[in-house]
């Protein structure tokens, strides 16, 4: 048996923090440590679905930072009490020492639950291109949700995010314009679905019109969406790279958690607005 120095509260409560479990694993409770870890990791993954939830973006924004804050003060608090109530004089457990302290702590950076399932829920992406001005701007930090077409597919005007297999790596934000099966013309600035013209009150035609040849009839397959910039004419789109196929879709586009100018300056006027349909 050894024995090894009375635990410390504050430090025990700084480890709780820093890291959920691992105040509780230097106090000498393994399993509480777990516990709250599992459980703090369960209301991050929760927070990242609140702006998917709430229709305001910078309430969903304050209200996740204050579900992660809480639970990781909440967390601290218990490690700390936990240190105060270990025994005095402290048996030092396996998992005290450095041969069970890096086991746990390896586990923790690479098989960290949150890591693994938030990206797969949410993306975070720049926007670079003023493809979707007004309505994205250069500049603009936007929030994807991943788990939008899991069960169902995009609406006519959803703004989504798709990797196009022909340009790897690089991922569009284009506004859904023609669905599966539909017949798509073109007459001048005009969109028309099946020989009926599409209302656009998004579209913006400013600017020199780049797209200065012919476009033919195009009709989608089942499998196929047809994707416009709401910069009509600054847009590299379906127009030029062809319809986007339903396995190439991320997400739909939800909100403006952060924008800043060229200059770096804060944009708060287009910070936490969300990306209307």
């Amino acid at each position: 048996m050894r024995m090894g120095r009375d635990r410390v509260a504050w430090l025990s409560g700084l480890l709780g923090f820093a890291q959920p479990g691992l105040g509780h694993l230097y106090a000498g409770r393994l399993r509480r440590g777990a516990v709250l870890y599992l459980l703090v990791e369960l209301v991050f993954i929760a927070a990242f679905t609140i702006p998917i939830a709430l229709p305001q973006p910078r309430l969903a924004f304050i209200a996740a930072v204050t579900m992660i804050l809480a639970a990781r003060l909440f967390a601290a608090r218990d490690a700390a009490r936990a240190a105060r109530q270990a025994e005095k004089p402290y048996r030092l457990r396996w998992y005290n020492r450095w041969f069970g302290w890096l086991p746990l702590l390896l586990l923790l950076a690479f098989f960290d639950p949150a890591i693994l399932i938030v990206p797969r829920m949410i993306g975070l992406y720049t926007v670079t291109t003023p493809s979707m001005q007004p309505t994205l701007v250069p500049g603009d930090r936007v929030f994807v949700n991943k788990m939008a077409y899991w069960r169902r597919d995009p609406k006519r005007g959803d703004v989504v995010a798709y990797a196009p297999p022909q340009y790897p790596g690089v991922i569009y934000a284009h506004r859904v314009v023609g669905l599966p099966g539909e017949r798509i013309d073109f007459k001048a600035d005009d969109v028309l679905i099946n020989g009926i013209r599409l209302r656009e009150e998004y579209a913006y035609f400013g600017g020199p019109d780049q797209v200065p040849f012919p476009l033919p009839t195009i009709t989608l397959s089942p499998f196929q969406f047809f994707m416009l910039g709401d910069n009509r004419h600054n847009s590299g789109d379906s127009r030029f790279s062809g319809p986007v196929r339903r396995d190439a879709l991320v997400g739909r586009v939800e909100s403006i958690y952060w924008s800043r100018d060229r200059g770096g300056a804060i944009r708060w006027e287009r910070t936490g607005r969300r990306v209307e349909r």
